[in-house]
């Protein structure tokens, strides 16, 4: 985002600054990072902010501790694993894919410009309906309000993720139904 608000010379972010502004959907983000008299920039912004994330996307992007371990468990156990993102569709698959490998996640789920974004709970349901599953087979986890406010649309249980980047204050602010500080925990809740 800085990267694009430098192309028309406006205020840039740090990364804690934006760890507020993100969670919504890109297009929010975009109007979150300009001023409030500069928002006739935001389509433009959105554009070569696109353009430049889909060159750098996997740069110093990491998997949590743990996590690959969860993950691995959960698959072994023939737990159905599922991802809803905000990001822009491809973009989700190609990060997914290329951590964990094709197959372990099905379906992955992002932004394709005819769906809604979380918290709207439509893409959620569509998942739990192509599973086979009803709500309450489903433990939703997510890092931020707005993971926690999609589950709760959808009426499923929410996990908070105290490690990602919101916290965990921010996570019971939202009255998540559980928050867990370490991925390893995701596995006791399942049992």
């Amino acid at each position: 985002m800085n990267y694009g608000l430098e192309q028309f010379a406006q205020p840039i972010h740090t990364v804690d600054q934006y760890r507020m502004m993100i969670g919504d959907g890109v297009s929010t983000f975009a109007s979150r990072a300009l001023l409030d008299d500069k928002q006739h920039l935001q389509p433009k912004l959105l554009e070569i902010m696109k353009r430049r994330y889909r060159e750098v996307f996997l740069n110093r992007v990491f998997v949590y501790d743990g996590i690959y371990r969860v993950i691995e468990e959960l698959f072994r156990a023939s737990i159905k694993l599922a991802v809803l993102t905000n990001k822009d569709d491809d973009v989700a698959k190609t990060i997914v894919d290329h951590f964990f490998g094709k197959g372990t996640f099905w379906p992955i789920v992002g932004v394709t410009g005819d769906n809604c974004v979380k918290p709207e709970p439509e893409q959620t349901l569509q998942i739990i309906s192509s599973m086979g599953l009803d709500r309450q087979d489903f433990l939703f986890v997510g890092d931020s309000p707005v993971d926690i406010q999609t589950a709760a649309s959808a009426g499923m249980p929410s996990v908070g993720a105290a490690w990602g980047f919101r916290g965990r204050k921010a996570l019971e602010d939202a009255r998540a139904d559980y928050i867990i500080d370490d991925p390893l925990e995701i596995l006791n809740l399942i049992t």
